[in-house]
């Protein structure tokens, strides 16, 4: 994962993640990010994927700063399947230097390797030839402020939007969305869904937004 945010007043990037094997050689794979000015190497630590794991859930980014009390939350993300030319990732990040406020976050998870292997007929997560998710997230105070963080993440997505396959991660909900069921889950298997549904809950007892209707 990479992070864009801001932490003790200045914008700083942090990645996250894992190699599998050993740590000379993960050492190398992030060689040239280290040699970048300013790089530092906060984590470094071998075991096991549940170890590390679940010291990355107890030891999260310091990102963004703390929030104060009663601050509301917009985000906007979605799929990138195709490769994202330099001067557009500079584009991004000059519009992030235009945040309303420091509590503003764009940040990737890059995708490839087992997940792509898994059939995407075997379950209902259809998501996995893309090259990462993008997640641009801002924080308000007011209804003001509020206008103004979804202009910045309008512009954001913008950009991005040519490289977007149209998919959206459903742990990441929009209710904004004009065709959720195939943002989430495509056609196909939002047939089978329903199917499903169909079969255990036929009168639709759970239901909400977007919830999955049955048949």
């Amino acid at each position: 994962m990479m992070n864009l945010g801001y932490y003790n007043g200045q914008v700083v990037y942090m990645v996250q993640g894992m190699y599998c094997g050993p740590r000379d050689e993960g050492y190398a794979a992030i060689e040239p990010l280290l040699q970048i000015p300013g790089a530092q190497l906060v984590v470094d630590k071998v075991g096991s994927y549940p170890e590390l794991n679940n010291y990355f859930e107890d030891h999260p980014y310091p990102l963004p700063q703390d929030l104060p009390d009663g601050i509301c939350e917009t985000k906007a993300s979605g799929y990138i399947d195709k490769p994202i030319p330099q001067a557009v990732w500079q584009q991004v990040i000059d519009q992030f230097h235009r945040a309303v406020n420091p509590w503003s976050m764009v940040y990737t998870e890059p995708y490839g390797g087992a997940i792509a292997r898994y059939p995407v007929e075997g379950s209902a997560f259809v998501h996995r030839h893309v090259d990462m998710d993008i997640v641009i997230d801002g924080s308000w105070r007011n209804e003001e402020e509020r206008v103004k963080v979804q202009a910045w993440i309008d512009g954001l997505y913008d950009l991005l939007r040519p490289y977007m396959n149209g998919h959206v991660y459903q742990n990441y909900p929009d209710r904004t969305l004009k065709d959720f069921a195939k943002a989430y889950w495509g056609d196909a298997t939002y047939r089978r869904l329903r199917e499903i549904k169909t079969k255990y809950d036929p009168t639709n007892f759970f239901c909400y937004e977007q919830s999955i209707a049955p048949l």
